[in-house]
């Protein structure tokens, strides 16, 4: 004898429950949309429990239930339904919305309004998606701009505050009180094309997407030098072509238009650590990328998803910018290579030392161009020894301080950062920032 039985009318608008123990009991649920019928089942064997008919706990019911088989008969014909398929079902009905968009932002008021701009004007329906915005511990008026823009009649932005320094910390504080199917991921700096999030939809419902992400290209407040053009692809710009396709093994989508199914970030464990400050200390959402892959799930390219990277010709457009974009790519390839070979400390020390001597090698090229400068002009695109330097010194200060500190290593070598985090991590990440 099944645990329960239940009969549907080919109207689907009554739904009969019949409990078979020693309390037999009718109860009728009228069925709201003809399409949800397994979350009123749900609903309907938790509302026997209430009732003291069945057992005392909705999720000892559901296992007892899920032991032996859910039995419902359906026009006259019999249908077993198992408690995974209604789970599955339940967890699809609590989000209301398709889509979160995760707006992480620290101390940029001043243009974080344009961001919300745009993602407030898409053409998504305004119902099927929400607005989060993550404060990573501002001290301008963040808050405030908010609470002001939350009053003008617009799409409601829901405001959180993470206390804890570094963008994955805001990207999973975003991620954890999002109501959306897929999380969409946009910087503080950046402006969506209308159709945005309509375009990136795409991918998920024509290439079963697992994540995706859209080009990006650089929005400069003034004329840019020329010279910085060939770097744009440091600063953020990325195109993989026009066709919307899946990508390859060593292809990643960036951070600033970045989307993924909330249940399989959380599945693979959120995005590596990265940056707090202006220092990188993980590899971030490329990181999120290896691991999908490794995974052989789905990344799509969606190339008429456009968000705009906001950049100062004044701030961005200089050597020292770009020495610290480099430096902080030396730490994501020191990053990924510890966590691929983990060696003990006298490789690290090796490590670190192969790094210096291609820093000074790349000083000493350097210099020969700029004697070469003083005799035949300046050339700024001459720049890429300097560069490759800072690359260098930064990935060996990371194996020095990997060969000296043990916890570090541990921290390096910390797989899931969204369902469990280090337990010392506010610690550990102030005292990093300030060493390296």
């Amino acid at each position: 004898m099944s645990l329960l039985s239940a009969s549907l009318t080919e109207t689907d608008e009554i739904i009969q429950f019949q409990s078979n123990n020693s309390k037999e009991a009718m109860i009728q649920i009228a069925v709201i949309c003809t399409y949800n019928r397994t979350k009123m089942i749900c609903r309907a064997l938790e509302n026997l429990v209430s009732r003291g008919l069945y057992g005392q706990d909705p999720k000892e019911h559901r296992q007892r239930a899920g032991g032996k088989g859910l039995h419902i008969q359906y026009a006259g014909r019999p249908v077993k339904l198992e408690t995974q398929r209604l789970r599955r079902r339940e967890e699809q009905d609590s989000n209301p919305y398709k889509f979160s968009i995760i707006i992480p932002t620290r101390n940029r008021c001043n243009i974080l309004h344009q961001t919300i701009a745009s993602v407030r004007s898409q053409s998504f329906p305004a119902n099927a998606y929400e607005i989060i915005v993550v404060d990573n511990a501002s001290t301008d008026g963040t808050h405030t701009l908010v609470e002001r823009l939350n009053k003008d009649g617009g799409l409601s932005i829901h405001y959180m505050y993470e206390h804890r320094l570094g963008l994955h910390w805001a990207r999973h504080a975003g991620a954890h009180a999002a109501k959306g199917e897929i999380l969409a991921y946009i910087d503080d700096d950046a402006i969506a094309e209308p159709n945005w999030l309509e375009e990136i939809y795409r991918a998920y419902t024509e290439l079963n997407a697992d994540a995706a992400g859209g080009k990006i290209l650089i929005q400069w407040d003034f004329q840019p030098p020329e010279w910085i053009l060939e770097y744009e692809g440091i600063l953020g710009w990325i195109d993989y072509g026009p066709e919307m396709r899946i990508l390859k093994p060593g292809e990643y989508i960036n951070g600033s238009n970045f989307s993924i199914r909330r249940d399989k970030l959380f599945q693979i464990g959120g995005f590596n650590p990265d940056q707090v400050e202006d220092l990188l200390i993980g590899d971030g959402e490329t990181g999120l990328c290896k691991k999908m892959h490794t995974a052989g799930w789905r990344i799509a390219w969606v190339p008429t998803s456009v968000v705009w990277h906001s950049q100062s010709v004044a701030r961005h457009a200089t050597l020292r910018n770009l020495k610290r974009r480099f430096a902080n790519n030396g730490v994501v390839a020191a990053y990924d290579r510890y966590r691929r070979y983990t060696p003990r400390t006298p490789w690290l020390l090796k490590w670190t030392a192969g790094a210096l001597l291609r820093y000074f090698i790349y000083k000493f090229l350097y210099k020969l161009q700029a004697a070469r400068r003083k005799v035949i002009g300046s050339r700024e695109s001459d720049y890429w020894c300097e560069l490759s330097a800072a690359h260098c010194r930064a990935e060996a200060l990371y194996y020095l301080q990997l060969a000296r500190d043990i916890n570090f290593r541990k921290i390096v070598a910390h797989q899931d950062w969204l369902n469990s985090p280090p337990s010392d991590k506010e610690n550990f990440w102030c005292e990093t920032h300030d060493r390296l």
